[in-house]
C-alpha cells in the first residue's frame, strides 16, 4: 500500500509543479502528415449502442481492457438517480456484451456510501497495443470517485483506489483502508501556466 500512496503523492507533486515554460516557437506540421494521422485514427464505422441499461437505469464512464483472451468493460450504472456503482461486462468481439455483475456496489455507509464510479488502471493504452492489464504489487487496480450522498454526482466527491486478484470475475474489489486518497479539502499549489501571447505574440501582430 505504501509504495502506491508514495507513487500517487509523487504524481500530484509533478502535476502541481506545472510544466516548464518553453521558449521555442511551435513547429508547423505539414498538411500531408496531419492527413496521415487523421486517416489512421479516424473511426468511420459506428455500430450504435452495444450495452443498454434496464428500465430506470443509465450506464456511463466505460473503460475497456483485455484479460485472459477476452474483452472486459468496467462501467458505471445508476438506477433511478440513486447513485453510481461500478459493474463488469465481457465480450469476445467488442460488439456483443454480457453484463456479469458488480465490482464496486453501493455500500450505504462511509465516505463512498452512495457513489463508487470506477475506471481500470495500469493497462496497455499504446496505439496498436494489447490493452492487457498490468499489475502493481501483484494486484490489479482501479481508481474511482466516491461520495456519501445519494443522487447524480452530488458534492463533495473524492477519489479512492481499489484492487483485486480476479479482474475478470464479478467479485467486489477491495477498497484501500487509506481511502480517499484525493479530496477537495487537500490544498493544491498554484500551477504556473504558459501564456502563448507572451511567448509568441498576438497572432494578428506579427
Amino acid at each position: 500500500m505504501l509504495p502506491l500512496i508514495r507513487f500517487l503523492a509523487a504524481s500530484i507533486a509533478l502535476v502541481s509543479a506545472g510544466p516548464a515554460v518553453s521558449t521555442e516557437r511551435p513547429r508547423a506540421v505539414p498538411a500531408a502528415e496531419m492527413q496521415r494521422v487523421h486517416d489512421e485514427v479516424k473511426t468511420p464505422f459506428r455500430y450504435g449502442i452495444v450495452l443498454r441499461g434496464e428500465e430506470g437505469e443509465m450506464l456511463d464512464c466505460l473503460s475497456v481492457f483485455r484479460h485472459s483472451g477476452r474483452w472486459y468493460m468496467l462501467h458505471a450504472a445508476i438506477r433511478h438517480h440513486a447513485g453510481y456503482e461500478t459493474q463488469l461486462a465481457r465480450s469476445d468481439d467488442l460488439l456483443h456484451w454480457e453484463r456479469i455483475g458488480k465490482v464496486l456496489p453501493l455500500r450505504g455507509e462511509g465516505w463512498d456510501a452512495w457513489q463508487a464510479n470506477g475506471g481500470i488502471a495500469l493497462y496497455d493504452i499504446r496505439w496498436n497495443g494489447t490493452h492487457e492489464l498490468r499489475q502493481h504489487d501483484g494486484k490489479y487496480w482501479l481508481s474511482y470517485f466516491g461520495g456519501a450522498r445519494p443522487g447524480y454526482e452530488p458534492d463533495p466527491l473524492a477519489i479512492g483506489m481499489a484492487w483485486t486478484l480476479r479482474p475478470a470475475e464479478p467479485v467486489e474489489w477491495t477498497r484501500l483502508a487509506a481511502n480517499p486518497v484525493l479530496t477537495p479539502a487537500q490544498r493544491c499549489p498554484a500551477v504556473r501556466r504558459r501564456d502563448p501571447l507572451q511567448e509568441h505574440g498576438h497572432p494578428r501582430r506579427s
